[in-house]
């Protein structure tokens, strides 16, 4: 059913009118999802309570609900952009990522649910940029199969992983493609499963778990991590904010645990300010903040 829908949109969206009433269709759907008990709207109110202390509960009710709004813009600015061909986007610190690539050396891009990823590797690969996407395969999310199909078709690699597997990434896959192809990209703030390594620390007054693969592997590979978060400033219109690439000096191999910790530190700290300013960009509906810091 969900495909379905997915082709009926994509065939209105071949239209300027058709593109209104798939947004409008959209805005409604996702008012009624919201409207609905829903687990997700409290795990959104519990990070927006932790990012504004202090405020009504209305405020966080607000919150959650421009986060959902928000949200369903992935869906239609996709259909834009597919219908249109046009993708107005700036950078901001682009030369860190040109630098990489001309240079042959590359590294890891550290992507977040914070705005629309799958645009920002479709931007890269209209530079010039190759990208492998390492993302979990969660066979019940049709309507995410179908658009790694489609961003596929764009010549962006998709690498697929199962989410059940302890060790996802395979150190000499990535090498191989890090020397003869271009950048990885890895998700930064979520772990698929309980089985996947992990490292806890602290955010917003909470504890958090990151995956502990892109670190290891920036580390053991010796190449930056590249952080980049995309901000929508309009109707199909974004910004891509690279960040000051992240090095992880591996000369004391004895402090290995302690500079991977410390990458994933900065990381949250750039990963802070972006959802402070931008509150509704976090598409983040799984559970992210666990305990209170200090209840160990």
């Amino acid at each position: 059913m969900k495909v379905l829908f997915y082709k009926i949109m994509h065939f209105l969206a071949g239209t300027r009118t058709g593109i209104y009433i798939a947004e409008i269709l959209t805005w409604f759907i996702t008012t009624c999802y919201f409207l609905m008990p829903r687990p997700q709207v409290r795990l959104s109110m519990k990070f927006y309570r932790a990012l504004f202390p202090g405020r009504s509960g209305f405020y966080y009710l607000l919150c959650a609900w421009r986060q959902f709004h928000h949200f369903s813009t992935v869906f239609t600015d996709r259909l834009i952009v597919e219908a249109t061909g046009a993708f107005p986007c700036e950078s901001i610190g682009w030369e860190h990522i040109y630098n990489a690539h001309q240079s042959g050396k590359r590294g890891i891009l550290l992507m977040s649910h914070i705005g629309n990823w799958e645009l920002a590797a479709r931007k890269l690969s209209d530079l010039g940029i190759n990208v492998a996407l390492f993302v979990g395969s969660k066979q019940a999310q049709k309507i995410e199969t179908q658009m790694k199909t489609e961003i596929s078709g764009k010549g962006i690699k998709i690498i697929s992983v199962d989410e059940n597997e302890s060790a996802p990434l395979n150190v000499f896959e990535v090498l191989r493609y890090l020397k003869n192809e271009g950048f990885v990209s890895m998700t930064g703030d979520r772990v698929w499963s309980d089985s996947q390594k992990s490292m806890k620390l602290e955010f917003l007054d909470h504890m958090v778990r990151l995956p502990y693969s892109p670190f290891a592997l920036a580390y053991t590979l010796q190449v930056p991590l590249f952080v980049f978060f995309i901000i929508r400033t309009g109707r199909a219109k974004y910004r891509i904010e690279y960040n000051q690439p992240i090095f992880l000096d591996s000369i004391n191999r004895s402090n290995k645990e302690k500079v991977i910790q410390e990458a994933a530190v900065k990381y949250l700290k750039m990963y802070e300010d972006v959802v402070r300013r931008h509150p509704e960009h976090w598409y983040c509906f799984e559970p992210f903040l666990i305990e209170k810091a200090g209840n160990e």
